[in-house]
């Protein structure tokens, strides 16, 4: 919901019915009646954007909207993989070194 287009009366009065939605879901959450819980922690969620543009209009604090930009998953670059030869090496490398450390270990 955009809360910055509602006037202050509006805003006051969606806080108050967030208000009262919250209380309600934290009930229903407690006796296991509500199946959605996303649902309560988006009205917390709204409850606080609401509360702070009501509190910036009191203020008369103007604030510029941006925009969010997503990026897009081409513009990544693949991830660098270790090569299954590297990998066997590696293995190799450190049996190696635990036998010759379990032969230091039995003198």
């Amino acid at each position: 919901m955009e809360f910055h287009e509602l006037s202050l009366k509006q805003l006051r009065t969606k806080v108050m019915s967030l208000k009262e939605s919250i209380s309600q879901g934290a009930f229903d959450i407690k006796s296991g009646e509500l199946a959605k819980v996303r649902d309560y922690r988006e009205d917390k969620k709204d409850l606080a954007r609401a509360m702070t543009i009501l509190k910036e209009k009191e203020l008369g604090i103007e604030r510029k909207i941006k925009k969010i930009v997503t990026k897009k998953v081409v513009d990544r670059k693949p991830v660098k993989t270790k090569k299954v030869k590297d990998v066997k090496e590696t293995k190799e490398k450190t049996k190696e070194k635990s036998k010759k450390v379990k032969k230091v270990i039995k003198k």
